[in-house]
């Protein structure tokens, strides 16, 4: 559909200076029957530094979609699709784009000249991401674009991380699978290579008494001669982080004095950046991983903390294979005197106890045979003599072999096996378990016992989560902050232009109400991506003197639309006149939004009650400030009272929640030194309380449900 040309605007955006951008080279589709319209959609997005792809009819573009799709024309980054064309339209062009694998998320912007909310809805349901309608402002028009580049850019970097985590999960699971030091080394270099993507590269252990540090493995498999090179662990940076115990990320070495070229000769690079890690067991440093030279650009905190992570699995399975391989050589030797296996066998105690990991020994009907120091204190039991019976019901209280043991498939098929458990203490908490069940062979090389590695890796679990959720948040906080800077300027241009009308209106005049209506409306947009923005920025904690009220209602700005449309009443009952609460102010919002979001979810499931609502209300009891958070919902049944503070638990269908909102929640009260009390009663709804302290002093009395997680 042709539109009218705005010789003024095609000066100032194409003839003017080169706009900014976002992706550079980025390829976007431009779906336009009229021929003068497409020219000069593709002349702005030229002139921008985009590469434009026009096509005049929309059965054009989808013979082009299908290519890209069969990997016959590179990847598009974006499409801007003209609604009303002969033939094929708009609507079915983005509805293809939508249907078809293609590489990445693309953005679609919708051009038309309709203004018909139906319309407009159509196209979204079909998938589009942003409506222009025509005639159009060029600046407009560009902006759109960086706009929906920055989420292709935001959806390409999170779906990085996603892949390096996965990477990272194989990489961890097969070095906890082998005891043997060489495979560990091996497949700790190869997964170094495959997550960060780098020139050089090599693993170094310390003597025993950490004086020396030898080169075991290269990533430059033509560097054979540097293997068992040593160098001084007072030596160089890969020493500094040996000795000091904390990684080094140096983006040009060339500028730190304490960088000395001639360890290149032994890489075989010449190093420009570095990056190097140390690998730490039970608080000993026992060696470092050091990369040189990211092909795909500068060393980041991400690289960084990947790294940091494969390195405590692959440190903790170099130990293992280690006191494993000292544990064999023992067993080998017990034959040869009596006096030899006493030793032998006191070595080999002490060996077996070292060992940080819960290890127990079973026969092929699940009985035990023997069990280490850290599968003792794990019981909570002091070692009065060897556990007895079968290990399901000795360790874990079972009637039965535990769901998802491997265990009896050592002894069939003669080999290791490696699984994940989830289970509960004795103490009510939850671990989550990897667990590596290693073939003992007789004589006669049957399978005699199995031995079985039980690592707690909660900890590990929880800290994967929390990467991918602030990636996710980071990608917000990135989308977050462009849109508000196109949004803020309209919206200040539309604020100071009524406050302008408004001066020079009297109130009796019948425009003055809706200039007060635009008025409010524009002053709430404003604060609404504020508090958007300042919850993307939620960083470190910041300590000071905050308006506990303010921090609520800037967290009912960013829910109440949803609250709205679900038919819920919200009631604030906020006392006047709060002391301040001395905390940090992002995070207690973060605690409000994750309450407010709980209780929009009870309340979403009794959809069947005829009045909906949530209620929350402020106070000061003794010393404390009290926030309460109600709710006529579902409720939570007793049963799970006890969990709720949990990390991981969660009673949403899977794919609906991670489980950690309640539990980060927990974490940031604690941080404030406050507590958080939860009563429920199902079909009747439910009752947070939190607890901030105005000064010192104990909280006030109270029967509430406490939390039993730590």
């Amino acid at each position: 559909m042709a539109i009218p040309l705005q010789r003024s605007e095609v000066g100032e955006a194409v003839e003017g200076k080169r706009l900014p951008q976002s992706i550079p080279a980025a390829r976007i589709l431009v779906v336009e029957d009229h021929v003068g319209t497409a020219k000069l959609i593709s002349r702005l997005l030229e002139r921008a530094g985009y590469t434009p792809l026009e096509f005049h009819g929309g059965q054009e573009a989808l013979d082009f979609i299908q290519a890209v799709a069969e990997g016959q024309e590179p990847p598009i980054d974006m499409a801007i699709l003209d609604v009303m064309m002969p033939g094929v339209d708009g609507f079915q062009v983005c509805e293809r784009i939508r249907q078809t694998d293609l590489p990445g998320y693309v953005p679609v912007l919708m051009l038309t000249a309709l203004t018909s909310v139906r319309d407009k809805v159509k196209g979204l349901d079909l998938g589009a991401d942003d409506y222009l309608t025509k005639p159009f402002n060029h600046q407009e028009l560009l902006a759109r674009v960086r706009a929906g580049l920055r989420v292709r850019q935001a959806e390409q970097a999170l779906y990085q991380r996603n892949r390096q985590l996965a990477v990272l999960h194989r990489i961890t699971q097969a070095v906890n699978s082998s005891l043997e030091l060489d495979d560990v080394l091996t497949i700790a270099m190869e997964g170094v290579q495959e997550l960060l993507h780098v020139e050089g590269g090599a693993l170094l252990l310390a003597d025993d008494r950490r004086q020396r540090l030898t080169f075991v493995r290269a990533l430059n498999r033509d560097r054979v001669s540097m293997l068992n090179h040593t160098i001084a662990v007072s030596e160089g940076l890969v020493g500094q982080v040996v000795r000091e115990g904390r990684s080094l990320l140096l983006n040009d070495v060339r500028q730190d004095p304490r960088w000395e070229d001639r360890f290149d000769q032994i890489l075989g690079v010449t190093t420009r950046s570095l990056l190097c890690v140390p690998l730490e067991v039970r608080e000993q440093v026992i060696g470092a991983i050091e990369v040189v030279n990211k092909r795909d650009g500068p060393f980041t905190p991400e690289d960084q903390e990947i790294l940091e992570l494969m390195a405590a699995s692959v440190a903790t399975a170099t130990e293992n294979a280690r006191l494993f391989y000292e544990l064999a050589s023992a067993y080998a030797g017990l034959e040869s005197s009596r006096q030899a296996i006493i030793e032998h066998r006191n070595r080999l105690q002490a060996l077996f106890d070292g060992i940080s990991d819960r290890i127990y020994v079973i026969d092929a009907n699940y009985r035990l045979q023997a069990v280490n120091a850290a599968q003792t204190r794990w019981l909570g039991q002091e070692r009065n003599g060897p556990l007895d019976g079968l290990c399901y019901t000795v360790l874990y209280g079972h009637e039965t072999p535990c769901p998802g043991c491997q265990a009896m498939a050592v002894f069939t098929h003669r080999t290791a096996q490696s699984w994940s458990e989830s289970h509960r203490r004795p103490d009510g908490r939850r671990e989550e378990w990897e667990i590596n069940a290693y073939p003992v062979l007789d004589r006669s090389g049957e399978v005699e016992q199995a031995i079985l590695f039980v690592r707690d890796v909660t900890k590990q679990r929880m800290l994967e989560a929390s990467l991918h959720q602030s990636e996710k948040l980071a990608a917000l906080g990135q989308l977050a902050a462009g849109l508000a800077h196109e949004i803020n300027n309209p919206l200040t241009a539309i604020l100071t232009n009524t406050q302008l009308l408004l001066l020079d209106t009297p109130p009796e005049d019948p425009a003055y109400e809706s200039l007060d209506l635009i008025l409010r409306a524009s002053e709430r947009a404003i604060r609404v991506v504020r508090n958007l923005l300042d919850f993307a920025r939620q960083e470190a904690y910041d300590f000071e003197p905050v308006d506990l009220n303010q921090t609520i209602r800037n967290a009912l700005d960013l829910v109440r639309h949803q609250f709205d449309t679900a038919g819920i009443e919200v009631i604030c009952d906020l006392a006047s006149g709060l002391p301040p609460a001395y905390a940090s102010r992002d995070h207690l919002q973060s605690v409000w939004l994750n309450l407010l979001l709980n209780a929009r979810d009870a309340l979403l499931e009794a959809a069947e009650k005829p009045q909906r609502w949530v209620r929350i209300t402020t106070s000061v009891e003794a010393d404390w400030l009290q926030v309460q958070v109600m709710d006529n919902g579902v409720g939570i049944p007793e049963a799970h009272l006890s969990r709720i503070f949990e990390p991981f638990f969660t009673t949403k269908a899977p794919g609906k929640g991670t489980g950690l909102g309640l539990s980060t929640t927990y974490q940031i009260i604690q941080q404030h030194q406050g507590q958080i009390l939860v009563d429920s009663e199902p079909d009747r709804g439910t009752i947070f309380t939190v607890l901030l302290p105005t000064a010192e002093g104990e909280p006030p009395a109270t029967d509430r449900r406490r939390p039993t997680a730590d």
